[in-house]
């Protein structure tokens, strides 16, 4: 992949119409930009853009996070109000799809979620105590959990995503950010092996 001519690369896992790695493509030259999304649909618009502006810095990859090849390339990753199974890994429930987020990562690379869960979308609200719960099933994927805190609408509009805007989140939706960083080289031998053993996960409960 084109992403070793790069300085650093980042992974949007996720990534919906493509808009947050297409404006990293755009504004930081030195670096490649990976959208990995796995419906078609969802990437049409930034697949057009891109014929009309052509950029050397950016791929386009269709795959969920669990059948990706892209193990140990993200210098960072970012994971943007997802839903469905991956909404279903960042909330702990699904360690195998969070691991497999965990080995996009190079070791010690950080790891930005913008969530959001509500009465509507049939789950319990979230709040910053019941995101606390996680640092187990994190530490359990190779993910240490940095900070936890309130999305603000500025956290949205960075992210530039679509979903987030349409959802309002950080304004009329409580929104949540959570920062992790992939564990060091140990943790990267555990996960290469297919993830923490039985023993491992025991430690956490």
């Amino acid at each position: 992949m084109r992403a070793r001519a790069y300085s650093r690369a980042i992974i949007d896992i996720g990534a919906g119409d493509g808009r947050y790695p297409l404006h990293v493509a755009r504004t930081c030259p030195d670096t490649f930009a990976i959208a990995l999304e796995p419906s078609l649909d969802a990437v049409r618009d930034a697949a057009r853009s891109l014929t009309r502006r052509p950029l050397s810095n950016v791929a386009l990859l269709i795959s969920s996070v669990e059948a990706a090849t892209l193990d140990g390339m993200a210098d960072e990753a970012t994971i943007h109000f997802p839903w469905g199974t991956l909404l279903a890994a960042v909330l702990g429930e699904r360690a195998d799809v969070l691991s497999a987020v965990a080995r996009q990562l190079k070791p010690s690379a950080p790891l930005r979620i913008l969530v959001s869960a509500v009465d509507r979308d049939g789950r319990t609200p979230l709040s910053i105590a019941s995101l606390e719960e996680l640092r187990g099933p994190y530490a359990d994927a190779g993910l240490d959990i940095c900070e936890i805190r309130a999305a603000s609408r500025a956290d949205v509009e960075v992210a530039r995503s679509s979903w987030g805007k349409r959802l309002d989140a950080g304004r009329t939706r409580p929104g949540f950010v959570i920062r992790c960083v992939r564990r060091g080289d140990e943790a990267a031998s555990v996960l290469a092996s297919g993830g923490p053993d039985e023993r491992s996960r025991t430690s956490h409960r």
